[in-house]
């Protein structure tokens, strides 16, 4: 992205609408910290299918168990500790995954739709496309519906379909097997191994070296890969040689205060005028930490 111009905005559901664009839905997972199962099923599952579902939850769920016929593999990767007591119990066919983590919590949102991709007249193989979405909504009620929330999409194509490098490919590689290796020993998890086959074998596999070109950063997806921290990870890809505003917003810090972002700002202690930036962005987080 370019930074420049205001940031877009939407309604979550009707972005995910407009990503999948009609398609046939493959195999798909989402991973949440908070999750609502009967929230997801009758709210979110039904943006993944091209049809009309009924307000009435009870035929909702029996229309949805028979487009879920449509689809592979589907599966939902969950905060043990954080499933939504206040939330109904699921009823349909999909695997739910409960992560537990011995420090910290499961805290990605992301989701992965493997689709097929519309042939062109006259043909008749049908190539699949993967759509990946970052986001910071919980599979919740407030999450979908109510919360103002981020969410970035972006889709990879069949090599043979477009042959164009992809900048963070890279990066979904290792997200994908930290993901395998969270849950229990010999789950099977065949959605993750579908999208991780597509990624391996379908796509360009030249990698992007550049953090950007002609004004405009390349998407990247940081995921702890290498065993980098976010501040080094950053400085490997020498961004820290431009101007950076660095705003850092969330609801909660560690309690420990500043410790977590000096490493993100240390890099930009070069830039003139950084040095007050940065105190007002200590002292901010500071307040905010109580």
């Amino acid at each position: 992205m370019s930074g420049q111009g205001p940031i877009p905005t939407a309604v979550l559901s009707q972005r995910l609408v407009e990503a999948i664009g009609g398609r046939r839905v493959r195999s798909a997972f989402f991973t949440t910290f908070s999750f609502d199962p009967g929230f997801f099923e009758l709210h979110i599952l039904p943006l993944l299918f091209d049809q009309s579902f009924s307000q009435v939850d009870k035929v909702r769920r029996i229309q949805l168990e028979d487009a879920l016929r449509q689809v592979d593999h589907l599966a939902v990767y969950f905060d043990r500790s954080a499933l939504a007591q206040e939330g109904e119990p699921a009823q349909l066919d999909f695997r739910r995954l409960d992560v537990g983590r011995k420090t910290g919590a499961f805290h990605p949102k992301i989701v992965m739709l493997l689709v097929d991709e519309l042939p062109e007249d006259g043909e008749s193989e049908v190539y699949q496309a993967l759509i990946v979405g970052i986001l910071s909504a919980n599979l919740t009620r407030s999450g979908w519906w109510e919360n103002v929330e981020c969410a970035h999409f972006e889709e990879i194509k069949d090599w043979e379909i477009d042959g164009k490098r992809c900048s963070f490919r890279q990066d979904l590689l290792p997200l994908l097997q930290q993901l395998k290796r969270s849950t229990g020993p010999g789950e099977e998890q065949p959605a993750l191994d579908d999208i991780s086959a597509f990624l391996k074998h379908r796509t360009n596999r030249a990698a992007v070296r550049q953090a950007s070109s002609q004004g405009k950063f390349f998407t990247r997806v940081f995921c702890g890969q290498q065993s980098l921290t976010l501040s080094d990870w950053l400085a490997a890809l020498r961004i820290d040689r431009k101007e950076w505003n660095l705003e850092n917003i969330s609801p909660c810090f560690d309690p420990t205060g500043e410790g977590r972002l000096r490493p993100l700002l240390a890099p930009l202690a070069h830039v003139p005028g950084h040095e007050r930036r940065q105190g007002q962005c200590l002292l901010r987080q500071s307040a905010l930490a109580g």
